[in-house]
């Protein structure tokens, strides 16, 4: 069993590390073969420590086991089991133990640095900063170390000269979703100190990455999982690794007590649920042990509540914070548009904690077809509470495309520029036939996702609309678009390009093997050269529809050109990305209040435009988060909404009030509202998706809507305490209104809310 090292308050020393990986390893017990590696760092580290040659026989067994499958197999196998990414590196460590304890022949030599040798020819890579493309690049100077004259040595170097221009560009990860980002900042570790490039630590933006991981994390050291990530792997260890580096690069205690805050807080999670750990945990912890500095003391944050920017400028979250001490209430506000996270949730709460996790979204899973503790709005009741991804058949759409939002998951370079190719194709690889100039030139882009016997997507205009004019960039009968099937009359419009998406054949074995869907492009190169900013464009009309069996995963759509070669990009079912409109964000010290704005267009194109305001209160008997959501929809035809709440083991108590039981407690109360019914759903009965969801059900007071007017809903989230009644908390709320004020009462404490 996992028992805590020591009690809450002792310093985190790097012993404590050694005791819980070994603890740890014996749990794990065996190394998963499909992605090796994630135990050797641990195998590694404990021989040293230990000299115990166990651990170092079963690092060179798992080697001779990949060389003997690539023996057989080769590099490329089905399933991604070698050339998966974040793997190369991984191999690495094992390769270097083995050589330097010298425990392989000249033969084995000869075989491995030919495995290397086709390894990083073939192994997955991803544009960008992203953790893919880090964990790839960490491998690159360990083998050519190794390996001189390898054949694509210069090809290699290239991809880390333009991978370290994106990362010295923006000095942040593409991606921002719970475990992936820790993930990223692992790799980026990794990859830094092997290239020698750990000066870049010194930026001012790098150091800001930093401080908003530092900014996500509680009292209790829990962090809210959101996004694009499986809530079951919580990805402790990771984090751990980014704490203890910052603590160490900057001689920042903030960090260093961060970092025992997540570690004593992982230790307890281990006692209460056993199994609830990854082989991946051992990889960061051992990596968090490299970083360590026990000579950092620790020194207590001073956060407080505050709006979180990219280094790009664009909002990214509002972290509601009562303070640092353990059970003081904690809050995560996504602001980010258009898939920053995973998933399509401007003005979600990403979670709320307090003794324990109140509230978290569901995860890798269910980051597409779901809204996540969000208001949300349904053209058809059908579709009301589970949105329906599958793209209107039949019908014409226009969407318009804001130039000032651009999706920040990875940057692009056109695959002529890379030398390789890939076991699968990742969404980010641009087919060599839009070879371009991406300093001089655009190019229009569609990647359409083939599943089944595929479908027609007609797309009559594509038109740049700035204040003062407008320009049509789509001709199908004198341009040559590349997948163009034929051109149709339209009536009134002329010529439109039908586009028949099917799956082609590939000439990889192992990509037609892959779980992965095929993605078809489809553009056109354009005429010489466009300048938003000169050319006074904010914006791109796209006139569209589909036919047929039409699509329910993401289209991506990009513009390239400009912008020293990158592209915009952005994904049809989450457009138009109207960035979120901070109306106001105060901090006081008893309470934060913030309005934000956000407007969205439905599948069909209906305009909504929608509001939440939200007030948090700090260091009272009973905190609580109260929130008020409003909604229009402009064309004043019927629709649904309600704000949605996805919980763990909700208590029906009758009277639209709810106690939720996950790592803490709560009361939610869907305040009363004319017209409206209060349900709560469990999610097998709502899941046509086949998804495996996190949360077990949903809450929410809906209502069937008519007209422009602006339609209000309001939750009260009230975090209990151990062994309180909810029934007694609710009986002392009171919310009373007057012309002149809105007070809500909890107990004795009264509480002016803000005008609205």
């Amino acid at each position: 069993m996992i028992t805590p090292t020591a009690p809450s308050g002792q310093p985190l020393s790097r012993n404590r590390y050694i005791e819980l990986i070994e603890q740890l390893y014996y749990k794990v017990d065996v190394d998963d073969s499909r992605l090796p590696g994630w135990t050797s760092a641990a195998e590694i580290l404990l021989y040293r420590q230990t000299g115990n040659r166990q651990y170092l026989d079963r690092t060179h067994e798992l080697l001779k086991i990949i060389l003997e499958d690539y023996q057989q197999i080769g590099v490329v196998q089905p399933g991604l089991r070698l050339t998966g990414f974040k793997i190369p590196y991984r191999i690495v460590l094992i390769a270097r133990l083995c050589l330097k304890e010298e425990l392989l022949d000249d033969g084995d030599i000869a075989l491995l640095h030919q495995f290397f040798t086709d390894l990083l020819s073939e192994a997955e890579y991803e544009r960008g900063s992203m953790n893919r493309a880090f964990g790839y690049l960490a491998a690159i100077h360990p083998v050519l170390a190794w390996i001189h004259d390898h054949p694509k040595r210069d090809q290699l170097l290239e991809i880390e000269r333009l991978v370290l221009g994106d990362l010295t560009t923006h000095f942040e990860a593409d991606e921002d979703s719970y475990g992936y980002g820790a993930l990223t900042m692992v790799n980026m570790i990794a990859w830094l100190k092997e290239s020698l490039l750990e000066h870049l630590y010194e930026h001012p933006k790098m150091r800001q990455c930093f401080e908003n991981i530092l900014d996500m994390w509680s009292g209790i050291g829990r962090a809210s999982i959101y996004g694009d990530w499986r809530p079951t792997e919580p990805a402790w260890g990771w984090y751990l690794c980014a704490m203890e580096k910052a603590a160490s690069v900057y001689e920042d205690g903030r960090f260093k007590r961060a970092a025992r805050l997540i570690f004593e807080n992982y230790e307890r999670t281990l006692v209460a649920q056993p199994d609830w750990f990854h082989h991946h945990d051992l990889y960061g912890l051992a990596l968090a042990f490299e970083s360590a500095d026990d000579a950092i003391e620790e020194t207590s944050p001073n956060s407080v509540s505050k709006l979180i920017y990219r280094n790009n400028g664009n909002p990214e979250r509002a972290m509601l914070r009562a303070g640092w001490d353990p059970g003081d209430l904690v809050g995560m506000i996504s602001l980010a548009s258009g898939n920053e996270h995973g998933h399509t949730d401007p003005l979600a709460i990403n979670g709320l904690i307090g003794d324990g996790v109140i509230l978290e979204d569901n995860g890798r899973n269910g980051v597409e077809p779901y809204y996540h503790n969000l208001l949300h709005v349904a053209d058809n009741p059908d579709d009301f509470p589970i949105p329906r991804a599958k793209v209107p058949a039949g019908q014409w759409q226009t969407l318009r495309i804001s130039f000032q939002s651009q999706r920040n998951y990875g940057r692009f370079r056109p695959e002529a520029s890379f030398p390789f190719d890939y076991t699968h194709q990742v969404c980010n690889d641009i087919p060599r036939e839009f070879g371009y100039d991406p300093t001089s030139e655009w190019v229009f882009l569609l990647g359409m996702k083939v599943y089944g016997d595929g479908y027609d997507f007609d797309l009559r205009s594509v038109t740049l609309v700035g204040d003062q004019s407008e320009r049509q960039i789509c001709d199908f009968e004198h341009q040559e678009w590349i997948g163009l099937t034929d051109a149709i009359d339209t009536p009134d419009t002329g010529k439109a390009g039908r586009f028949h998406i099917t799956r082609t054949e590939s000439d990889n074995p192992a990509k037609e093997a892959s779980d992965w869907s095929t993605t078809v492009y489809i553009g056109v190169k354009l005429p010489g050269s466009l300048s938003i900013a000169h050319d006074g464009f904010h914006s791109v009309d796209v006139d569209y529809r589909f036919t047929g069996n039409t699509p329910t995963d993401t289209i991506q759509l990009l513009c390239i050109g400009e912008e020293n070669g990158y592209p915009r990009k952005w994904m049809f079912n989450e457009l138009p990305h109207y960035p979120v409109q901070i109306r106001s964000f105060q901090d006081n010290p008893d309470h934060t209040h913030g309005i934000f704005d956000y407007s969205e267009k439905t599948l069909s194109g209906r305009m909504i435009n929608r509001n939440r305001e939200v007030y948090f209160t700090k260091h009272f008997e009973h905190d609580f988060l109260l929130v008020s959501d409003t909604v229009q929809v402009a064309d004043g035809e019927a629709y649904t909404a309600a704000p949605l709440w996805h919980v763990m083991n909700p208590v029906d108590l009758g009277g639209g009030w709810f106690e939720i039981t996950y790592e803490g407690r709560a009361l939610i109360w869907l305040l009363p509202k004319d017209d409206t019914v209060v349900e709560v759903q469990p999610w097998e009965r709502l899941d046509r998706f086949g998804v495996d969801t996190y949360n077990t059900h949903l809450l929410y007071r809906g209502k069937h809507c008519h007209g422009t007017q602006w339609e209000r809903f309001e939750t009260l989230i009230v975090p209990l305490g151990r062994g309180e009644v909810p029934e007694a908390v609710l009986n002392s709320v009171a919310l009373t209104s007057s012309d002149t004020d809105r007070v809500l009462t909890i107990s004795d404490y009264r509480h002016v809310l803000p005008a609205t």
